[in-house]
């Protein structure tokens, strides 16, 4: 609650116990839900907050997984909220968290769930084996095929068909579309090999000039770019 000064531990069971995910209510920001996996006796699944954090409670009816990889809630409708689970199964709640629906894909893990900012129907989810985007709040998902390994999602808050998305081995994509066509954007990432890059395994846009781009990758550190993915710069840990 200082800027990061100092953390107070809140959800876990040992010092192995894994938190993939975690969502914020755009409406209700005391409210937080998080995706949990499977640790011992602990079945983990989905639990909520509404006190920030300061207690937790299990809202996992209908959820038949043990491990939770991601979880989104709608910006315009808090009661709306996704899970991916990390064997290709699928959760949505229409009722805040109490019940959840039940979808299978035939996926890999879903490392990422985002849901459109200024149209909510729309919802992509990340799963290594693919990238989904659903036009009815999750009724129905068909699979972009453009995009190899997709790892994590970033949506441009303030134009919404600009999304990158950041894979596994192929660096970073980009639509301006909503998704129709993508673009590799590769120029200055770190590379694995040839034609394979370090896995992306966060982005973010920043939201007070969205042609800056942060991402994290795997071994490399943080890549920057100040020119909407045209060019990166590897900012390293420590620059």
């Amino acid at each position: 609650i200082n800027g990061g000064e100092n953390w107070i531990k809140y959800l876990g069971w040992s010092s192995c116990s894994h938190v993939p995910d975690i969502a914020f209510s755009p409406l209700t920001p005391d409210t937080i839900f998080a995706a949990t996996d499977i640790l011992g006796e602990f079945d983990g699944g989905v639990f909520k907050s509404t006190d920030q954090g300061e207690s937790w409670n299990k809202n996992s009816v209908g959820i038949t997984a043990t491990v939770i990889s991601s979880v989104a809630i709608d910006p315009q409708n808090q009661n709306r909220i996704y899970a991916g689970e990390g064997n290709g199964h699928f959760y949505r709640s229409q009722d805040g968290g109490t019940n959840w629906e039940h979808e299978y894909l035939g996926a890999d893990e879903f490392t990422d769930i985002k849901i459109d900012p200024v149209n909510s129907a729309n919802v992509y989810l990340a799963s290594l084996s693919g990238l989904y985007k659903s036009e009815d709040y999750g009724d129905n998902f068909m699979e972009i095929s453009e995009v190899e390994n997709p790892e994590r999602i970033a949506i441009n808050p303030l134009s919404s068909n600009t999304i990158y998305v950041g894979s596994s081995l192929r660096g970073i994509y980009k639509t301006t579309n909503g998704g129709t066509t993508w673009e590799q954007k590769n120029n200055g990432l770190p590379e694995l090999m040839a034609g394979m890059f370090m896995p992306i395994i966060s982005i973010a846009i920043d939201p007070n000039d969205t042609s800056v781009v942060w991402a994290g990758t795997y071994q490399e550190g943080i890549v920057k770019s100040l020119n909407g993915g045209n060019e990166w710069i590897n900012k390293g840990l420590n620059n």
